[in-house]
């Protein structure tokens, strides 16, 4: 029998960060018959409002998104697993900081889970990959994804992103795809502090701009694209969304290989398209981007367009891998397993 409490241990912690933050492991707990038992605390009781009917439809409006910004304002969950009179302690780091981001947590836990595990760096010994799962979805809102996975391809190529996390670079990522003769929606999501000249360039390259795209809206423009193009996070991290595009079984473009990843490795070809651009970790100035060959995307996108059983397979391969390693239950699996290999 195994039980899974939260335990607080990391001082200031937003609890509507938490929610959002953790629940992608939360959900996959309760999925494998060991949801996790909380203190008579605010962040069980935001929890309990996202997986229920009213959370279905408050999730990812403007009322709830995360709040209190800032490293350790709720990206770590700290958990006690209890399995035949044994007790593991346990942390899930959903930060998309390549960094421990609580030390507090590493130092009390047994076995830290990052989510943004980067394969190049050196982490210390108790440091475990683990699936970022898209935060903001819904039970209800799986389902859908997943039917999402035989909905009519009428676009070529779906690109729906900001601009923060290297402005230069994600704005020559539109101009490039704005290029291609296909069939294709490119969206911008503003927030209000772009800069006036580089929302002029998006517009000049066709792109529509917006201040907010519902969720249900958003999802079901990404199931049109015979391509979804993906690139890194604000930090360098694998996006939220990635978990969410394979699930609904998108054939995932990435502009380069992500830094991080998980587990049961994403791998090139396989689960993604990747266009190769060899970019550097800064993707803000135009002197660290002047080596880069964007028409890399183009010829890409066009390569991956002419020949459809390359989508097929790769949608296929992605979806599996979803179905596989990645949905919230494996996940939690995973998890679990890790921890009862320490008893």
């Amino acid at each position: 029998m195994i039980a899974i409490s939260y335990v607080p241990v990391i001082p200031d912690t937003h609890p509507k960060n938490l929610s959002i933050y953790q629940f992608y492991y939360l959900y996959g707990f309760e999925r494998i018959g060991a949801p996790v038992r909380f203190p008579w605390n605010r962040f069980g009781l935001e929890y309990r409002i996202r997986s229920s009917g009213l959370g279905q439809r408050l999730i990812r409006t403007r009322y709830n998104l995360v709040v209190a910004p800032g490293v350790g304002s709720g990206e770590v969950g700290t958990y006690a697993l209890t399995a035949d009179g044994r007790t593991v302690r346990f942390a899930i780091d959903a930060s998309d900081h390549a960094h421990v981001v609580s030390d507090a947590a590493y130092e009390w836990c047994d076995v830290y889970f990052k989510a943004s595990r980067w394969e190049s760096r050196p982490y210390p010994p108790k440091v475990r990959p683990v699936v970022f799962g898209h935060n903001y979805l819904t039970a209800a809102l799986f389902a859908r994804l997943k039917a999402y996975r035989t909905a009519p391809k009428t676009m070529d190529v779906v690109f729906i992103n900001r601009i923060l996390g290297g402005s230069e670079h994600n704005i020559r990522l539109f101009e490039a795809l704005a290029a291609i003769d296909c069939r294709r929606l490119l969206i911008c999501s503003v927030q209000g502090f772009e800069r006036p000249e580089h929302l002029d360039r998006l517009r000049a390259a066709g792109v529509t701009i917006t201040t907010w795209i519902d969720q249900d809206a958003y999802w079901q423009a990404f199931s049109r694209g015979r391509l979804v193009f993906n690139r890194s996070g604000r930090k360098l991290s694998m996006t939220w969304k990635t978990s969410a595009l394979l699930c609904m079984g998108a054939a995932i473009v990435f502009d380069d290989r992500p830094r991080p990843n998980w587990p049961v490795p994403l791998e090139p070809e396989r689960h993604y398209i990747d266009c190769g651009l060899g970019l550097s970790d800064d993707r803000e100035s135009a002197d660290a981007l002047a080596a880069i060959d964007y028409s890399k995307v183009r010829r890409t996108i066009e390569a991956a367009l002419a020949d459809e059983p390359r989508i097929r397979r790769i949608a296929a391969e992605g979806a599996g891998y979803y179905d596989r390693h990645a949905a919230p239950e494996r996940v939690a699996d995973y998890i679990v397993r890790e921890c009862l290999a320490l008893t």
